[in-house]
Formats: structure tokens, sequence, C-alpha cells
């Protein structure tokens, strides 16, 4: 893990995408992938686009895409479209064997790993095209897991 001179690499939501373009990001600037293909960020458009504040959650929206509802699939499509990009983009940087997509938006099912999955692969280098895109096993524990490592490893 890479944590930069100032401690704040990696984060990945923060890489500007032309589909977030004017849309407030959490951290206080405009037009970050998290502004348009976060869990926050994709139940807010489904709920202005569907016109629906009832909408409880991510999963209730992934549910609705699934059953082919054509407002929450392309909300998905959009979120995933705008994250597969940036991915794109870091892995024409990075050169990776593996980009591995870990937290609770993976399990949204295939109304967003497949524009995500295209997204990405029309983004990449031709010698990158075998790169493998695949969710992360631990899910939502993710960034817990990974802080209780560093914090294991700092304090080793």
């Amino acid at each position: 893990m890479h944590h930069g001179a100032r401690h704040v690499a990696g984060h990945l939501g923060h890489l500007a995408v032309p589909a977030a373009a004017g849309l407030a990001c959490s951290c206080g600037g405009t037009g970050h992938v998290e502004a348009v293909a976060s869990g926050p960020a994709m139940l807010a458009a489904h709920r202005r686009a569907a016109g629906d504040p009832g909408v409880p959650d991510l999963r209730a929206v992934a549910a609705l895409a699934r059953a082919g509802d054509p407002v929450a699939a392309g909300v998905l499509a959009t979120g995933a479209a705008a994250l597969g990009q940036a991915l794109g983009g870091l892995a024409n940087l990075l050169d990776p064997d593996l980009v591995l997509v870990g937290g609770g938006v993976t399990g949204c099912g295939e109304p967003w790993w497949g524009p995500l999955r295209a997204a990405f692969a029309a983004e990449l280098l031709a010698p990158l095209a075998e790169v493998r895109l695949t969710p992360g096993r631990l899910g939502t524990a993710a960034a817990l897991v990974g802080a209780g490592r560093l914090g294991w490893a700092v304090a080793g």
C-alpha cells in the first residue's frame, strides 16, 4: 500500500470524471467519481430521477434494476461506468495484474458489474486488455480489515 508523502494517497473517489461534472463531492470539491459512483450518490440520483424519496437504500435500487426498472438500471450504469473509466485510467498508469473492487456497491449485481467492466475495458490501452477486474472477498469489511492490519503493522 502506498500512503504518499502526506499519508493521503489512494483516494480513488476523488479523481475527476466527466459523468460527475458539476456534482458536489463529500470533500467539498466537484466532479469527483465519488459524487456519481458511491452508494449514497447513486441512491440520491435514483431518488431524484424516479421522484421516489421512499427507496430505502442502494440494495433496493439494485433490486429494481435487476427486475428491469430502467431508471434504477440507468443510475447504476452511470455510476459504474464512471468508476470503470477511473479504474481503467489508473490501470493504464500503474499496469497491474489485477484490479480488485471492494465495498458494498459491489453487491449490486450485473446491472452494476456489466457497465463497470465495459467502461473499464474501453479505457484500457491494448497491452492491458487482459487485466482482470474482480470483486474483493472482504466486501463491506475491507476498510475495517485494512485499517486493523495497518494499525497492527504500526504498533508491531
